[in-house]
């Protein structure tokens, strides 16, 4: 099952992901858990009930989502001159960093 997603979807998809960062650094959980809940409502809407279609949205939010903080650490990276692999150890060890607490019941 093939579904396109338009130019303009993954922007939207990327600026939705955007706004999940903003809350997530805010520390404002409710706006954070609205705004999952707008992107998951969105995709079941435009899936219309085909669960492959919404498969794939889900994924290209996913990827969205990976363009944002590939973006960001860059933009940082570069800010603080780091080379890339100087970047991709800090990334790694971000990563380890992460457990279930980063995460609501």
């Amino acid at each position: 099952m093939t579904h396109h997603v338009s130019r303009a979807a993954r922007a939207e998809m990327t600026r939705a992901h955007a706004g999940i960062v903003t809350a997530f650094v805010a520390g404002d959980e409710k706006a954070r858990t609205q705004q999952v809940a707008s992107i998951v409502r969105e995709h079941a809407q435009t899936a219309a009930g085909d669960p492959a279609v919404f498969a794939v949205l889900m994924g290209k939010q996913v990827e969205a989502g990976a363009v944002v903080t590939f973006t960001v650490l860059r933009s940082l990276s570069k800010r603080l001159g780091l080379s890339d692999a100087e970047t991709q150890a800090i990334i790694a060890q971000a990563v380890a960093q992460v457990d279930e607490s980063a995460f609501p019941e």
